[in-house]
């Protein structure tokens, strides 16, 4: 098995040796063996594919996903992978078919029941896709499933349906802070704002270490007019957060928009020297002349 193992490295390692050297028909060669030495790693079967893609063979690659689930029907890249091929030639049927197929294998995989939902609404089935996230909810719930479930809603326009499925999925999935951030910005959009910042605060509860919710309340509480709320907010997101350079990003910024020095930017330079995110924001703050000079100190980290 280890000689097994070992072969199977050094065939990949040369396929992607002669595939960089633009030598397709040798590299085709040695997929194509590894494949049938190996059916039961799917990971073979996707470098075949994304080889075959990568060279515009289209008849190829799906020929090569169709071989490679029926080797491995419980690899949702791969289906995932056919279905997308498929529907870039425009054939919803025949794309509606794979992913039937791949629910077959993967009933409670929430990234195909995902993808069929998408293709619905790419196909402007907006009916069919409520009724396959209905079935999603029943068959494979998660948060992932109950947000974009909301969202459908969402770009239906239809809030009330919205609010009870974030209601519903939070009920359930309250550690899916996607659900949180979610729930807040319908209330926002409903000029619900007490309701929005209870959302945003029960979130930060739930999920002590998700910055995007701290960032939302506070630029909830500065939208409010309250520069001072909002700063406090974003400080106790820092103590639990140290390190999170979008919390410290949200900070320097607030501190700019309220001319209050650049304090808070060597501040969070200091705990995140190696942020590019930071770094940026610094030498944006230089003037012209200094930004050259400004843009080398990192390298010297």
């Amino acid at each position: 098995d280890t000689d097994k193992v070992d072969w199977k490295n050094v065939w990949k390692a040369d396929a992607e040796t002669a595939d960089a050297q633009h030598r397709p028909i040798t590299a085709d060669a040695i997929y194509s063996n590894l494949v049938e030495t190996f059916p039961a790693d799917s990971s073979l079967w996707l470098s075949y594919a994304v080889f075959q893609k990568r060279l515009g063979r289209t008849a190829e690659v799906n020929s090569v996903l169709k071989r490679a689930v029926g080797y491995c029907p419980l690899a949702e890249e791969l289906w995932l992978m056919a279905a997308k091929e498929v529907w870039g030639t425009g054939d919803v049927d025949k794309c509606r078919e794979i992913l039937a197929q791949a629910f077959q294998s993967n009933p409670n995989s929430d990234a195909i029941w995902i993808a069929a939902v998408q293709l619905e609404v790419r196909s402007g089935q907006l009916d069919r896709a409520r009724i396959l996230m209905t079935r999603a909810r029943k068959q494979a719930a998660s948060g992932r499933i109950f947000m974009k479930s909301a969202l459908l809603e969402r770009q239906a326009g239809a809030p009330d349906a919205e609010a009870a499925l974030l209601k519903e999925g939070l009920q359930s999935f309250p550690e899916y802070w996607k659900l949180w951030l979610m729930q807040a910005q319908l209330y926002e959009r409903q000029s619900k704002i007490d309701d929005a910042r209870k959302s945003y605060s029960d979130g930060a509860r739930q999920c002590p270490n998700v910055a995007a919710l701290c960032i939302g309340l506070a630029t909830l509480e500065e939208r409010q007019g309250s520069p001072a709320k909002a700063r406090a907010v974003l400080e106790r997101g820092r103590q639990r957060m140290p390190k999170d350079e979008d919390l410290w990003l949200a900070s320097v910024r607030l501190e700019k928009r309220n001319e209050a020095g650049p304090s808070m930017l060597a501040r969070a330079l200091k705990e995140c020297p190696s942020s590019g995110l930071l770094w940026a924001e610094a030498i944006e703050t230089e003037s012209r002349p200094r930004q050259k000079a400004r843009s080398l100190t990192p390298l010297n980290i």
